[in-house]
């Protein structure tokens, strides 16, 4: 070794052996910063795209909350109305029945309770049965039934 030492050009190549490590190191270091520092500029870029998408999609959530509020403040316009006009036409239906029973549709009086029930049991005297009393006297069958019946219990037939 002391041989090695004793050379002039041994030295001086083992300092660029040094010299040549020693950038080797830096360059390693520097680049890995650098790689790095490009990652973080990455992470920067992704970031920043995240914020334009999240703003992006906020405005469209107002756009569409905006539009819902105009279609709730329509439908609601609308209920009102409807509201209105149920209200009104509660009024005018208090407004009739407190005017009293309306006349028939057809125009012709009402005949009176005795009357019908007369129809009933002579047209029973005539040997009608209860079904084509009431289809004759266009009433329901129920009630063609419960005249003759009360009729048969009073005796009065």
């Amino acid at each position: 070794m002391d041989w090695f030492f004793h050379q002039p050009h041994a030295l001086t190549l083992l300092q660029i052996l040094l010299d040549v490590l020693l950038i080797l190191f830096l360059a390693c270091l520097f680049f890995r910063r650098f790689r790095r520092d490009r990652n973080v500029e990455e992470l920067t870029r992704s970031f920043g795209k995240i914020v334009e998408e999240t703003q992006r999609i906020a405005a469209e959530f107002e756009t569409n909350l905006q539009e819902r509020r105009q279609l709730i403040q329509q439908f609601l316009a609308k209920l009102d109305q409807q509201l209105e006009r149920a209200q009104l036409m509660s009024l005018k239906l208090e407004a009739l029945q407190n005017q009293g029973p309306l006349p028939p549709p057809h125009g012709s009086p009402p005949q009176p309770r005795a009357s019908q029930n007369d129809q009933i049991l002579q047209l029973a005297r005539k040997g009608m049965d209860a079904t084509s009393i009431a289809r004759h006297l266009q009433k329901p069958v129920g009630e063609v039934e419960l005249v003759l019946k009360l009729q048969t219990i009073t005796g009065k037939r």
